[in-house]
């Protein structure tokens, strides 16, 4: 719409009365974005004004209306006024900038970049305004011309570490490896003494490696570290730059070292949380749980009702074995959030550890109580059973943890462990044909259990059945587990059924020497020793095997039989 023009004087002396008004104005709220101040002296008068000084004020006036259309919430007015005031003084690069945030926010990103690149034209040496083109770019997602943009940038401004961000970002996007060492190296070698520079630095490379791990061996790591040292020569009681430093020292598995770092801060920041749980974290991972016990309870003193703190403290003690602390914090955590499945499971597993069988019972009817779908009460079940002898029901009860955990989804996946037991319990039960099954199913899942390849390897030898495999299964587990008396024991008895006397005697000797007092391998060996005519040696055995065991029927009667032939003989 046409506006009728005032005459010159008249609009000047407006224009003088407009700069005191908005010298009011910026004293009493803030503005959308910093306006330069005149490029003359202070106005006497209008007709003192020069032409430079005339245009400059009506850009002040523009600019001023648009921060009251602003304030009124009239944005459309706003940006027209804003816009104004930028022709009459484009060298106002703060006014460009805050012209592009707000098109960008209002993702008119055409006049945003518009803005931005008439700016830059006409302040071919303001850093700012190319990183800000560059931001609106990349919002964009114009990688190539952010790309453009952010160069720029750091040429006229090599320490810009927001223009370095973006470049990352993209660099990451597009896996250019090399492009990003160029740059951390060109920002390394800046000679920068403010210690936010380097204490952002080190945040890139931090974020880089964690991010970007194909990275990690391409990008020198110990420059995190030197830049944190930096940072904290220039700013020696920066405490968020002690904390990046100890963070350092943990990442680089320096874990004494950051524990030593954590507790120096912790003097001087005794209320800051977060690093008196840094602090505890270290420890354990030093290996300190004693030190990390102590802090962990203090901070459960601070924050009575930090749960997730109960439940470390149970970790540790679990690891010092001191089980009736970690039950104790498990179940403490419980009544701070009840809704914590995983812990009646670990104080049902340390109660039965404990031979707490009753306890366990009680926790696994609360437990039941509150999750009757969850397999694990019938598995743990399943176990107090089979430790009782009521295979049986030991059996029915890893049925039901089964079928259970295939109603619970495909997120709920039964462990070798779990077959394992089963497939104990199933043999000892007289189901031969199930536990071979369930042994077989362990070691689909885990090939390496040496426990299952013992067990299933020992039962088909013992039915003197699959010899071959049976030998292939227990070699496996010796080789996995070479001094374990119980594995040599069955390759010994795997060897004897096979008829390859002479090696198993080798094996059932060592076997004895590693286990001293099982009657079960005493009377292995005496069977060997018989075949082999080595009848007083086997006699001799047998009777330290009715020693160890002199309710053992099966020894009694080689015994007795030995002597008998051996009475008759004479």
């Amino acid at each position: 719409m046409f506006r009728p023009r005032a005459s010159a004087r008249s609009r000047a002396a407006a224009l003088t009365v407009v700069l005191s008004a908005v010298a009011s104005l910026s004293m009493g709220m803030a503005r959308p974005a910093a306006f330069k101040g005149p490029a003359a002296g202070p106005l006497d008068g209008a007709a003192d004004l020069s032409p430079a000084q005339t245009r400059h004020a009506e850009a002040l006036a523009e600019y001023a209306t648009g921060v009251s259309a602003e304030f009124r919430g009239e944005m459309d007015n706003a940006l027209d006024r804003y816009q104004q005031a930028l022709q009459l003084d484009p060298q106002n690069a703060a006014l460009a900038i805050r012209l592009g945030q707000i098109y960008a926010t209002r993702r008119d990103i055409t006049n945003a970049v518009s803005v931005l690149e008439s700016s830059v034209k006409a302040n071919p040496n303001n850093a700012e305004l190319s990183y800000w083109l560059g931001y609106i770019y990349r919002s964009d997602n114009q990688n190539e011309k952010a790309i453009t943009a952010f160069q720029g940038t750091l040429k006229l401004d090599p320490t810009n570490l927001n223009a370095l961000g973006g470049l990352l970002d993209i660099y990451s996007l597009k896996d250019s490896s090399a492009e990003a060492v160029k740059l951390f190296d060109r920002a390394f070698h800046q000679k920068v003494d403010v210690g936010s520079y380097w204490m952002r630095l080190g945040d890139f490379y931090t974020a880089v490696s964690r991010q970007k791990p194909t990275w990690a061996q391409k990008i020198d790591r110990k420059r995190i570290q030197q830049c944190y040292e930096k940072a904290r020569a220039l700013t020696p009681d920066d405490t968020e730059v002690e904390i990046r430093l100890a963070d350092t020292y943990a990442d680089n598995g320096e874990f004494q070292k950051a524990a030593d770092a954590y507790a120096k801060l912790l003097i001087q920041n005794p209320d800051t949380p977060r690093i008196r749980e840094r602090l505890a974290a270290n420890y354990i991972r030093a290996d300190q749980k004693e030190k990390a016990a102590a802090v962990l309870e203090e901070i459960i003193k601070r924050e009575p009702l930090q749960f997730a703190i109960y439940n470390y403290l149970g970790e540790v003690y679990e690891d010092l074995g001191q089980h009736e602390k970690a039950i104790s914090n498990y179940q403490q955590s419980l009544v701070v959030n009840p809704n914590q499945p995983e812990n009646y499971s670990l104080i049902t597993a340390l109660q039965l550890d404990s031979k707490q069988v009753d306890l366990a019972q009680q926790t696994l009817a609360t437990w039941k109580g509150k999750y009757p779908a969850d397999f694990r009460v019938p598995y743990f079940t399943g176990l107090i059973q089979t430790d009782r002898k009521q295979y049986a029901d030991a059996v029915a009860s890893f049925a039901d943890a089964e079928s259970l955990a295939k109603e619970s989804g495909p997120d709920v996946k039964l462990s070798s462990k779990f077959y394992f037991s089963y497939g104990a319990v199933s043999e000892r039960a007289g189901d031969y044909d199930k536990a071979v099954s369930f042994f077989q199913k362990c070691l689909q899942l885990d090939p390496a259990d040496h426990a299952a390849c013992n067990y299933l390897g020992y039962m088909w030898a013992d039915k003197g059945v699959h010899l071959q495999e049976a030998l292939d299964l227990v070699q496996k587990a010796v080789k996995l587990d070479p001094d374990n008396g119980a594995y040599i024991d069955s390759l010994g008895w795997v060897l004897f059924k096979l008829g390859r006397n002479e090696e198993a005697l080798v094996q059932l000797r060592r076997a004895v020497d590693l286990i001293k007092d099982d009657a079960t391998l005493c009377g292995h060996l005496a069977d060997v020793l018989l075949k082999v005519g080595k009848t007083e040696e086997a006699l001799t055995v047998l009777h330290h095997a009715s020693e160890l065991d002199p309710v053992n029927k099966e020894i009694s009667e080689k015994l007795q039989k030995l002597k008998g032939n051996q009475s008759s003989v004479h």
